[in-house]
């Protein structure tokens, strides 16, 4: 499974730009496809634990479930000069020292 990881910052300095400039609809994302153990290995290595890591388990796709999602993020790049920010290992640092301090 893939995603489209894009950290909250980002998100929120999209909605203002697009507040300003309009000409929306906006995909806002990374533009980056970003698969589940690649997202684990970042979250576990930010957590001090390693990986693969015994005590992760798979399950089978749940009926309906989106296989793969990534944004064409063309239109928000013309029109709001949108970019990300954070990589996505920041985003996970940040996410972590705001839960954890």
């Amino acid at each position: 499974q893939t995603r489209d990881y894009i950290f909250v910052d980002d998100i929120v300095k999209a909605n203002i730009l697009a507040l300003s400039k309009g000409e929306g609809p906006f995909h806002i994302g990374t533009g980056i496809e970003t698969d589940l153990n690649t997202l684990s290995s970042h979250i576990f290595r930010s957590a001090g634990l390693q990986f693969p890591n015994p005590n992760l388990t798979y399950k089978d796709f749940r009926p309906g479930e989106l296989k793969r999602s990534c944004l064409d993020i063309s239109h928000s790049k013309d029109k709001l000069g949108l970019s990300a920010n954070f990589s996505l290992e920041e985003g996970i640092k940040k996410t972590k020292e705001f839960f954890l301090g």
